[in-house]
């Protein structure tokens, strides 16, 4: 069954007193790592998806909180708390990548406690199908892109069908890496999953000439500007080869 049929049926009891359904959310999701509270992918991605996957660890809990219910043209269905053990059922050792200096990596995360929110939207009556799915799930994670990858994907050898560089805090917004860069530890990380590339990478922010991803093995599919509601941005969808 896929995570769109699933979701379909979901009931609001089943996420509050079931397990998480990680073997049925995760294959064909969307991992949106240093996502901020961006939840433009779900207008644009969510008729191929409505399972996605956030993490960031410039979020606070407390503001995650304060904004959850506020998605245009969304009411919650249901939402509670994960444990880091709820997403990686068969356990969980990091392997950093040989070309992540470790004191650098602790300096950005050691004082930063992650956190687990799965929340299940349902469209508003007033609103149409070109609004968006009619239902998605979300779960939003504070903590470390490259880690929530590895953990996600890696132990439950899965990919994700989309995966998004957008506007993650290269330079002076935060990030201490480069995700789209080559030779970067989300490229090693992305690269060396045992369940293998995810078909499509989104590529875009603020600006334009979004064309230079530099990663092989992809081509550009096609492009959506503007991508913020103010008319600014834009994303490259890249796909694989």
């Amino acid at each position: 069954m896929s995570h769109i049929e699933f979701l379909k049926q979901l009931r609001p009891e089943a996420i509050n007193r079931n397990p998480f359904p990680v073997k049925e959310l995760l294959p064909g999701s969307l991992y949106y790592p240093s996502s901020g509270t961006d939840g433009q992918v779900v207008k644009y991605f969510g008729k191929e998806t409505q399972s996605f996957f956030m993490s960031d660890y410039g979020v606070p809990e407390a503001q995650l909180l304060g904004q959850h219910d506020h998605f245009l043209g969304y009411e919650i269905f249901a939402h509670r708390s994960l444990s880091a053990r709820e997403l990686t059922p068969n356990g969980w050792q990091q392997h950093l990548p040989s070309n992540l200096p470790k004191h650098k990596y602790m300096a950005y995360t050691q004082n930063r406690m992650p956190y687990f929110h799965w929340v299940v939207y349902n469209r508003k009556a007033e609103y149409n199908p070109e609004h968006g799915p009619e239902r998605f799930s979300l779960v939003y994670m504070g903590g470390e892109g490259i880690a929530g990858y590895q953990a996600l994907y890696w132990s439950n050898r899965t990919t994700p069908k989309y995966l998004a560089f957008i506007q993650p805090g290269d330079a002076f917004g935060g990030n201490f890496t480069r995700y789209a860069d080559p030779d970067e530890p989300m490229a090693w990380i992305v690269r060396n999953n045992p369940a293998g590339l995810p078909p499509f990478i989104l590529y875009g922010g603020y600006g334009r000439n979004y064309d230079d991803l530099p990663w092989s093995g992809y081509t550009r599919l096609n492009l959506i500007r503007p991508y913020y509601g103010d008319g600014s941005g834009e994303v490259v969808v890249m796909k694989k080869n």
